[in-house]
């Protein structure tokens, strides 16, 4: 998808500042869906919300015109998250650390 067509989808969304904030600005500007991520129906109620959290912010950490990036499969690896995606034509299968102190670390998540 060219940048011009990225930016009017964002500002559509009111997102002036080109930020993620929900799943559902995720789902309208790049067509991804999380509960359609092969291995999401099997993490547990925290582990869907860290790894919402995460995507979002996985978007978020790219600069507009680079977020061409597909999230393939999530799992269990211990107390990580498992993730393969790909980036710019790139496989990656990268780990994320999933832990908590307490519950209130979880405010904020999606």
């Amino acid at each position: 998808m060219n940048k011009f067509r990225v930016e009017r989808l964002y500002e559509e969304r009111g997102l002036k500042d080109y930020k993620l904030r929900t799943l559902e600005d995720l789902f309208y500007i790049h067509d991804i869906k999380l509960n359609q991520v092969d291995g999401y129906n099997r993490l547990t109620k925290d582990e869907k919300r860290f790894f919402s959290r995460f995507v979002i912010n996985y978007f978020n950490s790219y600069e507009l015109a680079r977020r061409n990036i597909f999230i393939i499969k999530v799992g269990k690896a211990n107390n990580y998250l498992r993730v393969e995606s790909i980036y710019n034509g790139e496989w990656r299968i990268e780990n994320y650390e999933f832990g908590f102190e307490n519950k209130s670390d979880l405010i904020g998540c999606i």
